[in-house]
């Protein structure tokens, strides 16, 4: 009968080491008495199982797991769990071991470390990624949600100097974080071209900072040559050359501003033409040829001028006639025209167009009388219309002249801050001024001739690069001298039109393009001659019409004079006729 094996006395022990195994139980063992509890104790256990599935199958199985034991190798009468395999590869590798160990706590800790500084990184990219978001949010905001807003309000001049200082500063700052994402950068450069609108636009309020308008749309142009060609990008840059143009013809660039309004018509033709259905671009276009017609003319090249115009209101009447920018467009376009022809000698023509532009302009000032961009655009158009009846119809030049007048002074009234409603009331009281002159009412014309000379003043120390102020008070040196002629106050009169003289030859001298700046500066030149004689100056008269006669000249072999303008060349060669003798 077997004896029961799941209790084994030790004196049962001895007798199993000694009946199976090589060694003597009275020999010292490799191990002391605690490891019978481990493989041993199992090596033990499996040797006396009831059950022979579960036994050793032979001696030598039992005995390659006892060299195993001996051999710090895992036995089979243990479970091959994977911690008992790897105390016993310690057992065998212990230095290997507790060096591999501190190696993988130090990747462990590694690994830590560097995810620690990753979530780190992340987070601080994050807050980092949502400030910008942020900043961008309030750029446009600002730009694109406030200012229409309060662009059109009156008394809202300083609120939008707060504004462009603001956005610049918060534009300069996203322009400087990302370089590579196409949709903010195209963002940027509207961004940039809208404060540049507010710095400056000559058809609208705002802050005549043509230099600083100038710098905002020369950013937005370098962002924009950097963008994809798609329609969008490509408005966009026709329209920042377009607006680009107005502004540094109102610096007197005339050269610059061609170019850009020729690279603008280049873009909008193309664009126009592949999308017949689009108004906008369809009226920009239109626009933009206007713009090229009205640098012409205002250097004398009606010649040029003249065909743009026609063309450009023949166009506008195949565009939707109750769209209140086609009615502004057609307005001003019509008006442009007439200006021209009058200046080209062709007197009934002009006034025929421009009886068709006071009817557009006047309906849309009913009818928006708050739009101060509509009130501007009248403004223009009753300036150009006592232009073209000035000599002809002088009673009707001053009529519309106090009424551009009364219009200027509604919007000083409105936004006493706004230097470019500051600047309309100059020229207006210049306009009034010169055709008070116009029909011998002298007292009256000094007077709105001086306030318009004070006004300029004001308007150069506030913004000296701004050359079109210099300009219109050349221009008013000269009216100012006329109405001092027929006083008979010669003395002033020659100081007067000597300075008028001055003046154009300094921005003639800033861009040899600028023809107009020289045909100014020979009527000036005309004028002092014509006073000089009176003074019983003769020889230096001679010398003042023969610089007239050079200048005049040279702008004939230029095409740079209209026909009108040959009655001032008859008039200065009679002059030198008279003088032969001196």
């Amino acid at each position: 009968m077997d004896e029961p094996t799941e209790i084994l006395t030790e004196k049962q022990n001895r007798q199993i080491y000694s009946k199976h195994s090589v060694v003597s139980p009275s020999a010292k063992l490799p191990f002391n008495s605690s490891q019978l509890k481990g493989d041993l104790d199992n090596i033990i256990l499996m040797a006396l199982r009831k059950e022979s599935d579960r036994r050793y199958g032979s001696v030598e199985d039992l005995s390659k797991d006892i060299t195993n034991y001996l051999n710090n190798l895992p036995v089979v009468a243990r479970p091959n769990t994977f911690f008992y395999r790897a105390s016993k590869f310690y057992s065998r590798n212990k230095t290997a071991s507790i060096v591999g160990i501190f190696l993988a706590l130090s990747l462990i800790f590694g690994i830590i470390a560097t995810t620690w500084q990753s979530i780190i990184a992340r987070q601080q990219r994050d807050r980092a990624e949502n400030r910008f978001n942020d900043v961008r949010k309030l750029s446009n905001s600002l730009l694109f949600e406030i200012t229409p807003n309060i662009e059109n309000l009156n008394g809202s001049t300083k609120a939008r100097e707060i504004l462009v200082k603001r956005a610049l500063e918060y534009l300069d700052s996203l322009a400087n974080e990302s370089q590579t994402d196409m949709q903010l950068q195209s963002e940027l450069a509207s961004a940039y071209e809208k404060v540049g609108e507010l710095q400056a636009n000559p058809n609208k309020s705002s802050l005549n900072d043509l230099v600083g308008a100038i710098e905002s749309y020369q950013k937005a142009q370098n962002i924009r040559h950097n963008l994809p060609i798609t329609l969008e990008n490509q408005k966009g840059l026709a329209e920042n050359f377009r607006r680009y143009s107005d502004v540094i013809f109102a610096q007197n660039d005339v050269q610059s501003s061609l170019k850009a309004t020729n690279n603008a018509l280049e873009i909008y033709q193309r664009l126009s033409t592949e999308n017949p259905r689009s108004l906008d671009l369809q009226t920009a276009y239109i626009q933009t040829r206007l713009d090229l017609g009205a640098t012409y003319s205002s250097n004398n090249q009606y010649g040029e001028a003249i065909p743009i115009f026609q063309k450009a209101i023949a166009d506008l009447a195949f565009l939707d006639q109750n769209n209140k920018e086609v009615q502004r467009i057609s307005s001003l376009a019509l008006a442009q025209f007439s200006n021209a022809l009058s200046w080209d000698g062709k007197q009934p023509e002009a006034e025929v167009e421009m009886t068709k532009a006071i009817k557009i302009t006047d309906d849309l000032t009913n009818k928006y009388p708050n739009d101060s961009l509509i009130r501007l655009n009248t403004f223009r158009i009753y300036s150009f219309a006592s232009g073209i009846y000035e000599e002809v119809k002088n009673d009707i030049a001053l009529e519309f002249a106090q009424k551009a007048l009364q219009m200027a002074n509604r919007a000083v009234e409105t936004d006493a801050a706004d230097l470019l409603a500051k600047a309309t009331q100059a020229r207006a009281f210049s306009r009034v001024g010169i055709c008070l002159v116009n029909v011998e009412k002298i007292s009256p014309a000094i007077e709105n001739l001086q306030k318009a000379e004070n006004l300029f003043r004001e308007l150069i120390a506030q913004e000296t690069r701004n050359l079109s102020y210099q300009r219109s008070l050349a221009i008013l040196h000269q009216r100012l001298g006329d109405a001092q002629t027929l006083q008979t106050k010669y003395s002033e009169a020659l100081d007067s039109y000597q300075k008028s003289a001055k003046l154009f030859e300094n921005l003639a001298s800033m861009d040899d393009k600028n023809t107009l700046a020289r045909r100014d500066e020979a009527q000036a030149l005309k004028n002092i001659g014509y006073i000089q004689i009176k003074l019983n100056q003769k020889k230096e008269a001679k010398e003042t019409f023969q610089k007239a006669l050079q200048i005049v000249n040279y702008l004939k072999s230029q095409n740079a004079l209209g026909e009108i303008d040959q009655k001032m060349i008859d008039e200065i060669q009679t002059a030198l006729e008279k003088l032969t003798f001196y």
